[in-house]
């Protein structure tokens, strides 16, 4: 009997030492060399790159050895041709390519390397005209691209090959394709020259529109494949809102960070998807202090989480700054896992709100990654994290993640169907109706390439614009809400419906504004000034660069910021009129 259970301890003790010897394995071996055993197992560690762009050079730590495993330099510019941009005009250095070739850089990629972080080349082009450009003759382009950056990939120990083409419009199956095969001869050329992985960049809205990228094609071909799920709140937003945020759908918004990821998933697998997570924010100036509401155009600035958190330090920390600034708002958005702050403004009525990245956040998105069993996360990017910010990254990164023991089949990614995903207005938003129409009315539906011409009243959704032509007119209706008298030569279009913070835009001609429920506000960007309905009834024109607000009845309030970059607010009461003139950034109210 003792025998026998001397046999059973020793067995015992020796599955301990084989689980406890592949975990430290596991942890203790680079992501990228994982060998068959662990794969069997299911066992991962985690990739994580950080973003370094040439401008945060020196702003953030000395090094990130301790919470990376690949850095990425962000960027070379790929020219049309798949040359790669030396000069922005003659005699002035593109700065991507200055930076990279100084001796101050150089080092801090010897440095990188021998701590054993893998280095990794990014190279971008984000301009419409120069990508098709780039794909007309894919395999050329892609030679002479790869031709070009291998001798500084040999030079300086980069070991992947990161592509960032941005597209944002609809493309061409042909385009499609090309970039298709770009990617191909690139990933051809690496192997060729044994110059290490290719890492491709996806934008958000990749895998439900069809945009340049073929995720599904791309996906088996790349090493991996970033998702950049960030900038769902842009500097050009109409609102304030989460960078990143990580639900909403389908009640608050129309696309969120795991509804992106999900789809991504259906047409890659988990091992070479890396989630895009930020390090930074937006600060936008309102006339409200809500959560969200309606930006005054051209009022933001980056909020860095290092700039957020001395921020929200200053004014939080002890009672005495609390009691200074009252009016402060400190918050968390529970459904989108962000932090955001709302403040007083230098004027009367106005605020600034800020959505950004803290620890809390980043944890979130981190744990998504885990969710989902992917191949890691991607920082957007090193140099504006705030102190302690990180601190859930280093976890993540000396973790030994598991993804189900056996090998799993090959998925023929390609034969998937293309996404079935139709974005929608978030189901919470308002929903009008164009109530009666004469002459030309045309709409831009969410669906639609371009206006056409409506032959019958119907729904207006988040999303959609409406215009009238010379002859014209048209009420639109938000039942107990607003109403609106539309007349010739006019065009709206209807950017977030989603109360209490409802934006739309004026584009042209005349339309008449009789509010209906005082509860909520609406506000109407007109040329460069925003314009809060808060009460009442009131008629502008727009021709060109001016505008005309004439209040009649109630109270309008405009934000506007003049050629010297300064804020300025502004109370229209019954019978008073402002004029706005684009070209001199300028209101007067008469």
């Amino acid at each position: 009997m003792k025998s026998f259970f001397t046999l059973v301890s020793g067995f015992i003790v020796s599955i301990v030492i084989v689980v406890l010897g592949l975990y430290l394995f596991v942890r203790l071996t680079p992501p990228s060399s994982s060998s068959l055993v662990t794969k069997v197992l299911g066992l991962y560690k985690p990739e994580i790159i950080g973003f370094h762009p040439y401008w945060l050079v020196g702003a953030g730590k000395d090094s990130y050895a301790k919470d990376i495993t690949t850095l990425a330099y962000f960027s070379l510019a790929v020219e049309k041709d798949g040359t790669i941009r030396k000069e922005d005009k003659p005699g002035e250095g593109e700065p991507g390519f200055v930076m990279l070739s100084s001796d101050t850089y150089a080092a801090t990629l010897s440095a990188h390397r021998k701590a054993g972080i893998k280095l990794s080349l990014l190279v971008q082009n984000m301009v419409e005209e120069d990508i098709l450009a780039l794909i007309a003759t894919p395999e050329a382009h892609a030679t002479k691209l790869v031709e070009e950056v291998a001798p500084i990939m040999q030079k300086h120990g980069f070991t992947d090959l990161n592509l960032d083409i941005e597209s944002f419009t609809k493309a061409s199956e042909s385009a499609r394709l090309g970039y298709v095969q770009f990617v191909k001869a690139v990933k051809n050329e690496l192997t060729r020259l044994q110059l290490g992985t290719l890492t491709v960049e996806l934008t958000p809205k990749s895998p439900v529109e069809l945009h340049l990228i073929d995720v599904a094609k791309i996906g088996e071909i790349a090493d991996y494949l970033v998702l950049m799920a960030y900038d769902y709140h842009y500097v050009f937003s109409s609102v304030a809102g989460p960078i990143a945020p990580l639900g909403g759908v389908p009640t608050t918004a129309e696309y969120d960070v795991e509804t992106a990821l999900k789809e991504t998933l259906r047409f890659a697998p988990a091992s070479k998807v890396i989630l895009g997570v930020p390090l930074y924010g937006y600060e936008w100036e309102t006339l409200k202090n809500i959560p969200g509401s309606a930006v005054i155009p051209g009022s933001w600035q980056l909020a860095t989480g290092k700039r957020m958190d001395e921020f929200t330090r200053a004014r939080f920390d002890s009672v005495e700054s609390r009691r200074a600034c009252a009016d402060c708002t400190k918050g968390f958005d529970a459904v989108a896992q962000e932090p955001y702050v709302i403040f007083p403004g230098e004027t009367p009525r106005h605020f600034q709100q800020a959505f950004y990245e803290n620890k809390e956040a980043l944890e979130a998105k981190i744990t998504l990654a885990k969710k989902y069993q992917l191949a890691g996360v991607a920082m957007w990017a090193v140099g504006y994290e705030s102190d302690g910010m990180l601190a859930p990254i280093d976890v993540y990164k000396n973790s030994v993640q598991y993804r189900g023991f056996g090998l799993k089949p090959a998925i023929p990614y390609t034969q998937i169907q293309p996404a079935s995903l139709t974005l929608s207005p978030p189901t919470h938003a308002l929903v009008g109706s164009i109530a009666t129409m004469s002459g030309e009315v045309k709409k831009f539906g969410r669906q639609d390439e371009e206006y056409h011409i409506l032959e019958t009243v119907g729904p207006i959704v988040q999303g959609e614009s409406v215009a009238t032509g010379a002859d014209g007119n048209m009420v639109i209706q938000f039942s107990n809400a607003i109403t609106m008298q539309v007349g010739p030569w006019s065009e709206l279009s209807f950017s977030e419906l989603l109360p209490p913070n409802i934006a739309i835009r004026q584009k042209g001609g005349t339309v008449t504004y009789l509010l209906i429920n005082k509860d909520t506000p609406w506000s109407i960007r007109v040329l460069q000034t925003l314009v809060v309905l808060e009460e009442g009834e009131m008629e502008v024109s727009v021709e060109g660069t001016r505008a005309t607000v004439l209040q009649k009845a109630g109270r309008t309030v405009l934000g506007n910021i003049d050629a010297d970059n300064n804020t300025t607010t502004y109370d229209l009461l019954e019978g008073k009129t402002a004029q706005l003139n684009e070209s001199t950034q300028t209101v007067s109210i008469k």
